[in-house]
């Protein structure tokens, strides 16, 4: 019997305590039994490189205080060169910004900090759970905290396409786009806001902050219950 991996796959040994230098890849595999079949697993591509770059990235004999001080270092730095110009191009796309959200700064850290006293367009940092986009330059004070009614000027919520974030919504009826403020609204999607679902009718161009029931006529239309949408037939 042949194990044949599916394309842009590989088969590997399912066993997870193998070191990334012993552990084997391969398109096909011949096994004997189902038994020997089950030492084997499937996986991507890119989740090959991962446990390539494992080895070199990681080596558990190396783990020790010091180690971890130097690990505790680099985290410590990262959220500071996040927004450098030579950086910030690399994570530019909303997906991949999205994706590792967890390495830029807060804004509960920046605004009391005088370095950070001033930023401009394209400044990212994360608060309550999000990512936010500063869209123009401004001194960052505690009372303009993103999210918050009247800064839709000056933050945008950082949001991607679910065709490149299968993670996030795909702003169907069925899978509306949780309405929290400071976002823009796009034509075709739904929304959602306090258990009510809205249609969007028009972009808006600019992030709103009004509640979703105050944009009614203006940018989005109440879904009742039942009712069927424009994207399934009706005229």
């Amino acid at each position: 019997m042949i194990l044949q991996a599916e394309t842009n796959c590989w088969l590997t040994e399912a066993k997870e305590d193998i070191k990334p230098e012993e552990r084997h890849f391969a398109k096909t595999v011949p096994v004997r039994t189902s038994l020997e079949a089950a030492n084997w697993r499937q996986v991507t591509d890119s989740e090959k490189e991962k446990m390539l770059q494992e080895g070199t990235i990681f080596d558990a004999s190396q783990l020790s205080p010091a180690y971890l001080d130097k690990v505790d270092t680099l985290l410590a730095k990262i959220p500071k060169a996040m927004n450098l110009s030579n950086v910030a191009d690399g994570f530019d796309a909303p997906a991949t910004a999205l994706k590792y959200m967890k390495y830029y700064p807060e804004w509960g850290d920046l605004w009391p900090d005088p370095v950070y006293k001033n930023v401009g367009p394209g400044f990212r940092m994360q608060h309550n759970g999000k990512l936010w986009e500063v869209r123009q330059f401004l001194e960052l004070q505690e009372q303009w905290e993103p999210g918050a009614q009247g800064t839709e000027a000056l933050y945008t919520l950082v949001q991607a396409d679910y065709e490149e974030n299968p993670d996030g919504h795909s702003g169907t009826l069925e899978d509306p786009i949780p309405y929290e403020g400071n976002q823009m609204l796009e034509e075709g999607k739904y929304y959602s806001q306090d258990g009510k679902t809205y249609l969007c009718t028009r972009d808006s161009g600019i992030p709103m902050t009004h509640a979703l029931a105050e944009l009614v006529g203006l940018y989005v239309e109440e879904v009742e219950d039942g009712s069927e949408s424009s994207e399934n037939g009706e005229n």
